[in-house]
């Protein structure tokens, strides 16, 4: 609850700093989406590869120095290294793996983010053809989040008077399931197409205040709290309010 409440002052300071700018520039709207590359980071990497991520969202433009934006992005994690890594079953000291194993995540991310345009000749560029700026971007929002294993052999079994692994015999499914506070931070650079179509190109590092318990059977550790890097390339439509 703690998180969460600071997660909300944290958004609406970002609103805030936006909305209390001087407003050159200001009244260009703005709407988009973003494919992104997404790979997972530290205790992640052992869990996951990388994916796609798929992003969309509306940008007001406060300032030539501010650009506030609300977004949201969807990443599904498929496939994870769990699935074919093995067990040590204590009984005959062999390594078993589950045929029918399933790791999987689900992230949904709310954010409010705030693209700051550093220097005075980079804040004169922009909103003409073959023109760009780069910028720096903070944000902060929330992201429900989900991860599922399910369907792993049970390594506690003592294969009864036949001392065998009976592979029917499973885990109960492990759920992670929870709305967490999110950040990040990142910077990139618009290319301008025409006076209204840009090219996005950003980079972020991403943290999630949420966690994934550890199967420690299988040599994974806690994770906490969750983090990517996402690389990624968007368009966006500017036009006047």
């Amino acid at each position: 609850m703690r998180s969460l409440r600071k997660g909300l002052i944290f958004t609406a300071g970002l609103v805030a700093l936006c909305v209390a700018s001087e407003a050159s520039a200001a009244g260009k709207w703005a709407v988009g989406g973003f494919v992104d590359y997404n790979s997972p980071q530290r205790g992640m990497k052992d869990r996951f590869g990388g994916v796609s991520k798929f992003s969309g969202g509306v940008s007001y433009v406060n300032s030539d120095l501010f650009t506030v934006s609300l977004e949201y992005n969807r990443a599904n994690l498929k496939d994870g290294k769990l699935e074919t890594l093995p067990f040590k079953w204590a009984v005959d000291n062999k390594f078993y793996t589950s045929p029918n194993g399933s790791s999987t995540m689900k992230l949904n991310t709310f954010s409010v983010n705030a693209m700051v345009f550093p220097g005075q000749e980079n804040r004169s560029h922009g909103f003409k053809p073959k023109d760009y700026r780069w910028y720096m971007l903070v944000g902060g929002g929330y992201c429900d989040y989900k991860a599922v294993n399910k369907d792993f052999i049970y390594p506690g079994q003592t294969g009864g008077t036949t001392k065998t692994l009976d592979l029917t015999r499973l885990l109960e499914p492990q759920v992670d399931k929870r709305v967490a506070l999110a950040a990040s931070l990142g910077a990139g650079v618009e290319a301008f197409i025409s006076d209204s179509w840009a090219l996005d190109v950003r980079a972020r590092y991403n943290i999630i205040v949420g966690e994934i318990r550890p199967m420690l059977l299988w040599n994974l550790e806690r994770i906490f709290p969750i983090q990517f890097v996402d690389v990624g390339v968007g368009m966006k439509f500017y036009f006047w309010r």
